[in-house]
């Protein structure tokens, strides 16, 4: 999961294809020259940046069309469609990738669609603004936890650690080399967990 993450921030760092994302997903669907018209580079530059945006799975190609000019032009539509979210906090840092399913919209006109379009973004900027403030919170009660954990112990910190980044016991024992009973009898012996609850 993390190759295919690394992958998509690899491909959206780039401005060039950032604004071939976004012009393919305005236009539907286009061809090299085209873009590199409108975005004011080379076409092979443009064949190179449409290469590496395949491999993310950004874009796609779907056959070829014909063309006054020459040669036949190689078509390319947006894929791969997905919410990302990147959580850097004091004490975490967190990357989601969310695949966006394709699915149509009925609609019973323009008004009722544009009025209901403005409601699902109050909404998206609500969740964001209420996101933020439970990130926050979250960053706030690891750092109150670690705090409260007096130990100098490094293994002990390393777990505690793996443990709130991950709350999995079985996560934590992977990553730090013991296994999972040690990593269970150690929780529950600072009170992070308690002996009865299961993952």
């Amino acid at each position: 999961m993390m190759d295919d993450i690394d992958l998509f921030i690899s491909a959206i760092e780039n401005s060039t294809r950032r604004e071939i994302i976004r012009m393919l997903t305005q236009l539907e669907r286009s061809y090299a020259l085209e873009l590199s018209k409108s975005i004011g580079l080379s076409q092979q530059a443009i064949l190179k940046q449409l290469e590496l945006l395949e491999k993310a799975n950004l874009v796609t190609s779907i056959g070829f069309v014909p063309s006054d000019l020459g040669a036949k032009r190689k078509v390319y539509l947006p894929s791969g469609f997905s919410s990302v979210f990147i959580d850097y906090g004091r004490n975490f840092f967190d990357i989601r990738r969310l695949p966006i399913e394709n699915t149509e919209a009925k609609i019973d006109g323009l008004s009722d669609a544009m009025r209901r379009l403005r409601e699902i973004n109050r909404q998206i900027d609500d969740l964001t603004r209420r996101r933020t403030d439970l990130i926050r919170e979250k960053d706030g009660l690891i750092s109150a936890i670690k705090e409260s954990i007096d130990d100098d112990d490094e293994l002990i910190r390393e777990i505690v650690t793996v443990y709130l980044d991950t709350l999995s016991v079985s996560e934590t024992a992977k990553n730090t080399g013991l296994n999972e009973s040690e990593v269970m009898d150690i929780l529950v012996s600072l009170g992070l967990i308690e002996d009865s609850i299961e993952e």
